[in-house]
């Protein structure tokens, strides 16, 4: 499960127990560049993430939530992406 907002970022996990398990507060190894304002996020068919901010940035995470790159594509600044 993952939690996404302004400034917040919570990656969970079910354990064998069927209890949510935090694992991180923060995206691991994100560029500090980039916003921490997350606006929204999706789940790719293979587990990886997509996290979008109130920059116009789209990452992509890997299944564990550690940041992978920054999408060339991204709309960039003034661009508030709402929903992916």
């Amino acid at each position: 499960m993952l939690v996404t907002g302004n400034s917040t970022y919570k990656f969970y996990r079910v354990q064998d127990n069927n209890a949510l398990q935090p694992k991180h507060n923060s995206i691991l190894k994100k560029e500090s560049h980039i916003s921490n304002n997350y606006t929204c996020h999706t789940w790719l068919p293979d587990g990886r993430l997509l996290v979008c901010t109130d920059q116009g940035e789209i990452m992509l995470l890997e299944s564990n939530g550690d940041y992978k790159m920054l999408i060339s594509e991204s709309p960039g600044e003034g661009f508030y992406i709402e929903s992916i």
